[in-house]
């Protein structure tokens, strides 16, 4: 039988309990009476449990494992919350920490969405990192739930998006929080659809052509946002756009949403030609952008001619991305 009828593992009053993980041994075929605590840590020490994190769970018992309970322990399968108690002492091994981790830190585990719900998959330097970052965080002001909402939980689900773990040099982990969390913001930038309110009109709401789509820039502040994120200078041309003369569009990869090139239409008569068409930092893009461009280019002398007229205005216009 389970040492507890519920599954709750907060010890009573001032008493520390030791019951849940010698159970869950047991049914594992590990001999580990929970009234021998010397058998207890043998049979830690077997599975590579260092004597740091055998105090830690000495002091802290059942408790320790508490903030798992919310997904990550379960008392349907002792197989799983017997695995998951392992691998967290061995994330706990690994941090060199003598002092259990934040439990808001420790229960957002769950929400990582760690592959198979498995804690053996949460790299030790991306923990310790994170829980740094914590710390870091109260000294801002910022309380330990704000941060495992507005950082931790978002960084490891871009992390581990798609079950797929990112193939990040873990060494550089040393570099901190920040590191991690930069190369989130970094892709969070490089995918963020336009911001500010529409300052004018389009000829193209939008369109995706093969797996290329291009999003309408419509506001200063959607330029300077695409200039920052691309580094070149598509925010000069506001004054442009204001006129109808010019029309940016930031050129996408449709399934990903990552920004792969900047174009600049211009009108010309009645049609639209490509005033400039760049990849990051001014380069030029690849075979197959251009070709989209040129494709969208036929669309548009379809659908939405350019307006006579607008060229002349258009004079004097800083045309360089």
């Amino acid at each position: 039988m389970p040492p507890q009828t519920t599954y709750d593992m907060i010890a009573v009053g001032s008493s520390v309990r030791h019951s849940w993980l010698p159970y869950w041994l047991r049914l594992g075929g590990h001999a580990a009476p929970d009234d021998e605590p010397a058998k207890i840590k043998d049979c830690l020490t077997k599975l590579g449990i260092n004597s740091r994190t055998w105090k830690l769970y000495a002091e802290y018992g059942d408790r320790l494992f508490h903030p798992l309970s919310n997904g990550l322990l379960s008392p349907e399968d002792p197989e799983a919350s017997l695995a998951n108690a392992i691998a967290y002492l061995r994330l706990l091994n690994g941090c060199e920490v003598d002092m259990a981790p934040p439990p808001e830190l420790a229960a957002a585990l769950s929400q990582c969405n760690l592959p198979d719900q498995s804690i053996a998959a949460m790299p030790i330097a991306v923990f310790r990192g994170a829980w740094r970052g914590l710390v870091e965080a109260g000294y801002r002001g910022m309380t330990a739930r704000a941060f495992v909402v507005a950082e931790f939980i978002p960084v490891m689900r871009w992390y581990f998006a798609d079950g797929r773990v990112r193939g990040f040099d873990l060494s550089r982990g040393k570099a901190g929080w920040s590191w991690l969390r930069g190369r989130w913001s970094e892709e969070r930038a490089r995918r963020a659809l336009p911001a500010g309110p529409k300052e004018w009109p389009t000829p193209l709401r939008g369109a995706q052509i093969g797996n290329v789509r291009f999003i309408p820039l419509q506001s200063t502040t959607a330029l300077e946002d695409e200039g920052r994120v691309m580094r070149h200078c598509v925010g000069e041309l506001a004054e442009c756009c204001l006129k109808g003369c010019i029309n940016v569009f930031s050129v996408r990869n449709a399934k990903t949403l990552d920004r792969i090139a900047t174009l600049a239409l211009r009108a010309e008569e009645s049609n639209w030609v490509i005033a400039e068409l760049k990849a990051e930092q001014n380069h030029s893009p690849e075979e197959y952008v251009t070709r989209s461009a040129m494709s969208l280019l036929s669309c548009l002398a379809e659908s939405a001619p350019a307006p006579r007229g607008t060229r002349e205005n258009c004079d004097g216009c800083p045309l360089g991305l």
